[in-house]
């Protein structure tokens, strides 16, 4: 019933800077826009053993590499994000 309600769910959250971005810390840069938080659970929801893995993280650094590679998600778990523009 679950996978029923998040089919098609699909999160973005992402800062777009008028200007070319120079320099960012972030994995996540398409053109002038740095994605911070992308999850399409449309993706995650065909994965069982994907999701009971993400369930519990020890740490930040577990969560991350839980995370990297895993399909329909993006996220920057930095606890700051550098964005220099012109």
């Amino acid at each position: 019933m679950m996978k029923k309600m998040l089919d098609g769910l699909r999160i973005e959250i992402a800062l777009e800077v008028a200007g070319a971005i120079v320099k960012t810390n972030s994995p996540y840069v398409q053109g002038s826009k740095v994605t911070l938080l992308e999850m399409d659970f449309a993706e995650l929801i065909t994965n069982d053993a994907v999701l009971g893995k993400l369930a519990n993280p020890e740490s930040i650094e577990d969560a991350k590499q839980m995370l990297k590679g895993v399909k329909g998600v993006k996220v920057n778990l930095d606890r700051e994000v550098m964005v220099e523009f012109k």
